[in-house]
């Protein structure tokens, strides 16, 4: 009988030991989780923010290339500003 005592009291500690853990793990499991599913979204605004910006500047090369020496004073002023000169 004392062998049986022993293990019960050893069956009777892990399960007081898992449902005392249980709710904890569950919990940081959860916040695991969703920390990860908002790290990919942060790291997708990311992806698309850095895809604007980069079309954008596209397109303001594309259009300060059209500007002619010719242009008036105004245009000309403004295509230093966007290349940064001013």
């Amino acid at each position: 009988m004392a062998d049986n005592a022993g293990i019960e009291e050893t069956i009777a500690a892990r399960d007081w030991w898992q449902n005392a853990h249980t709710e904890e793990f569950l919990f940081w499991t959860g916040a695991a989780a969703l920390w990860d599913a908002e790290r990919k979204e942060l790291t997708a605004e990311h992806d698309r923010c850095a895809d604007a910006l980069e079309t954008a500047r596209n397109r303001i090369e594309r259009a300060l290339e059209q500007i002619t020496p010719g242009a008036n004073a105004t245009v000309q002023r403004i295509a230093r500003i966007l290349r940064g000169d001013a």
